[in-house]
């Protein structure tokens, strides 16, 4: 029998022009990938998150010395439990949602960028890739938290 996935890939509007990718872990937003110029690579980059999520494949331990690392928002106070993702240059690309559990969130963050740091972009020829969704279901407006990363 085989395993139901549990993470989901939608797309939302942010602005006419700017739309931003959603994973959704059983029905509740959880991820945010954000536009930006780098664009192109965040509908892969959503896909092979949501492949290693859902394959309960083995993930390695976090260490901060790959090119993706973990960071809380600067803004951050005690009813704000989010993490943001940052690439290469410093740049925020991917934000665990806010929840009750700050340390799932943590978790949660180290193997995303655990996911980034092991990928080999060069050579996905084996990941499935998903049709997503233009659109988002109906509750994520009323899921998604608004953080201004400025």
């Amino acid at each position: 029998m085989a395993q139901t996935p549990q993470w989901s890939i939608f797309r939302a509007a942010v602005f006419e022009t700017e739309t931003m990718h959603v994973l959704w872990y059983q029905g509740e937003s959880r991820i945010v990938i954000g536009e930006d110029e780098k664009t192109p690579g965040n509908s892969l980059m959503a896909n092979v998150i949501v492949d290693r999520l859902n394959s309960g494949a083995e993930i390695a331990e976090y260490h901060e010395s790959g090119d993706w690392i973990i960071d809380r928002p600067v803004s951050t106070g005690s009813d704000d439990n989010g993490v943001l993702i940052l690439d290469i240059d410093g740049d925020v690309r991917i934000e665990i949602l806010d929840s009750d559990d700050v340390e799932e969130n943590v978790r949660l963050a180290q193997k995303v960028a655990m996911i980034l740091n092991t990928t080999d972009f060069s050579n996905l020829a084996s990941i499935p890739l998903v049709r997503i969704p233009p659109t988002v279901p109906t509750p994520f407006v009323q899921t998604l938290p608004v953080r201004n990363h400025g």
